[in-house]
């Protein structure tokens, strides 16, 4: 987003941050000499259930986390610990379904997430413009097969607090995306984690979970590789001159320019097409010739072929 004044100029323009995502908690299970509780990553849990055991029938090949035989409910509690409590999540699990009824994830009153037969989200989250809270509920979008031959599949729910989208895939496809909610975080208890609330795998004595991953969130790679976006006040009195270039695009549909007087509320300036596919520097240019008095914002957005799209802010 750019703040323009006819008394000076201020630029903030943010680019995704390249970096690694950050790994939050890790429980991989692969220690069949290992208590269950104990983390590769992270904080470890401070209780399981007493017939919860590291089993070798876990995915691909390795071992993974067995409710046991004795119809104990897993019950993993994680502490309430300050480093789950971020912005935007990644949480993944692999599960292979033995029971109808249970929860994977639960963190108070207002995030669950992957119930036993289905898969579902619910959250919180809080603009950070206003402060305004907003419950999100996917509802029931997935049904989780019920298999006797240990299939297990991957249960994903990713929350970009940048375009304020959530999303469930299962084994990389998508089941559920949320309508969009710009400049949103997500908002959580102030209590524990708890794994396998209710999830005794029907006394299966076989694994169920495995490869349970909880991290930031890291955008998907952007379609393109965005150098600048400015807006300068034009040589022509009273216009706004913006402009702005790209490394690379790929799959790029179109560009739209928008505007706003607050950087709440947004007005559609311009849309411009995009290169499709470049290797090579372009650069891009569009005047404003009825700028807002006073102070104007200005931002680009990004739209690929297949709808997909994202801000420089």
């Amino acid at each position: 987003m750019t703040k323009i004044s006819f008394l000076g100029l201020i630029l903030c323009v943010l680019l995704l941050n390249s970096t690694n995502a950050q790994v939050i908690s890790h429980f991989t299970w692969n220690d069949l000499n290992q208590d269950p509780e104990i983390a590769d990553v992270g904080p470890n849990a401070t209780s399981i259930s007493p017939d919860a055991t590291i089993t070798a029938d876990g995915a691909n090949g390795t071992p993974g986390l067995n409710a046991g035989n004795e119809r104990t409910n897993i019950n993993m509690i994680l502490p309430n610990d300050p480093i789950f409590n971020v912005p935007d999540i990644d949480i993944s699990i692999d599960y292979q379904r033995d029971e109808n009824s249970g929860t994977f994830i639960k963190r108070g009153r207002n995030f669950s997430f992957l119930g036993a037969s289905n898969l579902f989200v619910r959250y919180q989250v809080m603009s950070t413009i206003d402060s305004t809270i907003t419950a999100v509920n996917s509802g029931n979008v997935y049904s989780i097969p019920r298999t006797n031959d240990n299939t297990f599949r991957k249960y994903r729910f990713t929350f970009d607090a940048a375009t304020g989208i959530g999303r469930l895939t299962v084994d990389g496809v998508e089941m559920w995306a949320s309508a969009p909610r710009p400049n949103s975080i997500l908002v959580w208890d102030n209590s524990t984690i708890k794994i396998g609330d209710k999830m005794d795998g029907s006394s299966e004595n076989k694994a169920i979970y495995d490869n349970l991953l909880i991290q930031r969130y890291q955008p998907e790679p952007l379609p393109i590789e965005l150098i600048s976006f400015s807006a300068d006040e034009s040589a022509f009195k009273n216009q706004v001159d913006l402009n702005w270039s790209t490394a690379s695009e790929k799959n790029n549909d179109f560009f739209t320019l928008e505007k706003s007087t607050n950087g709440k509320d947004w007005e559609l300036l311009k849309t411009l097409n995009g290169a499709g596919n470049s290797t090579h520097t372009l650069k891009y240019r569009w005047t404003d010739q009825s700028p807002y008095s006073g102070i104007s914002y200005y931002r680009l957005k990004q739209t690929d072929f297949d709808g997909k799209f994202s801000y420089s802010s």
